[in-house]
């Protein structure tokens, strides 16, 4: 699936998660959402993120479930976040924690504490080269 999104499958990828969603433990879930989500992208790097968020995380062509559509704006985010060009200053960092939540509501049957916990993680995020002793 990472050389999927890399070629920017996102439509297969999302398809792949949602059914992995359904079979695997969420902690897995996430894990495996992360390794993906590290691909690499071809997204113009003169472009913001918020420029290319929208237009990726929707596909005009199709009509989604809530859970698949949840699945695929995360899946967007992420990906977008893991690209130091295109969010240097992590700002999707709230967005992403918005996104777990919708994935949390839009699954019942996930562990919600667990997708919760992620959504405060990148609420949180401080770069781990960012730190108060630096001058």
């Amino acid at each position: 699936m990472y050389h999927r999104l890399a070629q920017h499958q996102i439509g297969a990828v999302t398809e792949f998660l949602v059914r992995r969603l359904e079979s695997v433990d969420t902690h897995r879930w996430v894990a495996e959402l992360n390794a993906v989500a590290a691909a690499p992208n071809r997204v113009p790097k003169d472009q913001a993120h918020r420029d290319v968020l929208g237009p990726l995380t929707h596909d005009p062509a199709r009509t989604d479930s809530p859970l698949h559509a949840a699945v695929r704006a995360l899946l967007v985010a992420r990906w977008l976040w893991s690209d130091p060009l295109l969010d240097p200053g992590r700002v999707l960092g709230p967005t992403l924690a918005a996104r777990f939540e919708r994935v949390s509501q839009e699954h019942p049957h996930s562990d919600s504490l667990h997708l919760l916990n992620e959504a405060e993680k990148y609420r949180n995020w401080v770069h781990p080269q960012t730190c108060a002793e630096e001058g």
